[in-house]
């Protein structure tokens, strides 16, 4: 289970007067997303692929219900960090040159659809709590694997250097999970920086994650509804390849 701590940045707040909270979780409100009006010199999509306008709607029906407008944006920032919304799938490409990864390329989005609620009925998830965002989300986990097959399934079609990142809400609990996946030739690190919902608007807050290992599966939940998450200072772990290191 991932932690929040508050921290600020000059980039940070340029991406969060891009992203709106409409609704606070009890309240919620009927606008549309809408199209930029900013000119193509200002355009932050002009250099590179953006994702169209939406609105994005957690828990609905809940006490948790939280909505609100992603304008169109792009997938990176001209520093190289990535901004992932809830319900996308994204997947990038690195091309590292020694032991420096360079800034991620966007390859392509794809929209998730909802998945359903884990059957926890088995003796496996006796020890589990079956309320609990963490517990459900191993199980989503678990059941992804069966029907989707291993990171090292899902990457042994990719060139060298992808990175997959999937993220949104957990199925049967008040909570997110981000699944990340690559296939360099060694473990990942990176920072990471939770859109919180406080008082009617978003907080940009850093959130531990833990390294990432070639062709394994990391996944990183949250006890709560979240807005966007942006990843940042992609590199390679230093010492030891086979350890996890959280942080």
């Amino acid at each position: 289970m991932r932690k929040l701590y508050s921290k600020r940045r000059q980039w940070m707040i340029a991406v969060l007067v891009t992203t709106r909270l409409l609704t606070s979780f009890s309240a919620i409100a009927d606008t549309q997303p809408t199209a930029s009006t900013q000119d193509s010199a200002n355009d932050p999509c002009s250099s590179g692929p953006c994702r169209d306008p939406a609105t994005i709607d957690l828990f609905p029906g809940t006490s948790s219900e939280l909505r609100f407008n992603v304008p169109r944006g792009p997938y990176t920032t001209s520093e190289g960090h990535i901004v992932i919304m809830p319900g996308e799938r994204l997947v990038f490409r690195f091309e590292p040159q020694g032991d420096v990864l360079g800034m991620p390329k966007f390859v392509r989005a794809e929209r998730l659809a909802d998945e359903p609620v884990p059957d926890m009925s088995g003796p496996a998830f006796d020890k589990l709590d079956k309320t609990d965002a963490n517990d459900v989300g191993i199980a989503q986990q678990m059941a992804n694997l069966k029907t989707n097959g291993t990171a090292k399934d899902q990457l042994k079609n990719e060139p060298a250097g992808t990175l997959i990142l999937t993220y949104g809400p957990i199925s049967g609990a008040t909570g997110m999970t981000l699944t990340i996946e690559h296939n360099l030739p060694q473990t990942l690190k990176l920072a990471a920086f939770a859109m919180t919902p406080v008082s009617g608007n978003f907080q940009l807050n850093y959130t531990s994650t833990c390294s990432v290992l070639p062709l394994l599966l990391d996944v990183e939940t949250w006890r709560q509804p979240l807005g966007g998450i942006i990843l940042e200072k992609f590199e390679y772990q230093s010492g030891d390849q086979k350890s996890v290191v959280c942080s």
